[in-house]
């Protein structure tokens, strides 16, 4: 995968999903399976604030537990007449992407990457 081209106009999909599954895959291969949720409120701003808009965005208040709870259901959700909503999905997964990052500031990853010797298989 090439580094951002300087007249580059989309991201494929393919390579989003590549590179997060990379990224999953070395907290696993790490021993990784839980990541402890040891402050679960974090402040967020909408992304239909965060992105071409000349007036600063207004900051929320948001909870990785209802992300969690909120993506399972949308994204597992078994009746066939209701419609993924994509960009409130993608919300809810940003959060949770931000909760894994701060883990890793805290500490709480690098710890255990730090005490795990080999790959698990």
């Amino acid at each position: 995968m090439d580094a951002m081209k300087p007249n580059q106009t989309s991201i494929e999909v393919s390579e989003l999903k590549a590179l997060a599954n990379r990224l999953f895959e070395t907290l696993e291969q790490a021993g990784i399976d839980r990541i402890p949720v040891t402050q679960n409120r974090y402040w967020t701003v909408f992304v239909s604030e965060a992105f071409g808009s000349a007036e600063p965005p207004e900051p929320t208040m948001s909870d990785v537990l209802d992300d969690l709870a909120d993506l399972r259901s949308e994204v597992m959700q078994e009746d066939p007449e209701t419609t993924l909503v994509a960009w409130h999905a993608f919300e809810h997964l940003s959060g949770l992407m931000k909760f894994v990052a701060r883990a890793d500031l805290d500490g709480n990853l690098t710890s255990v990457l730090a005490k795990t010797s080999e790959p698990r298989p």
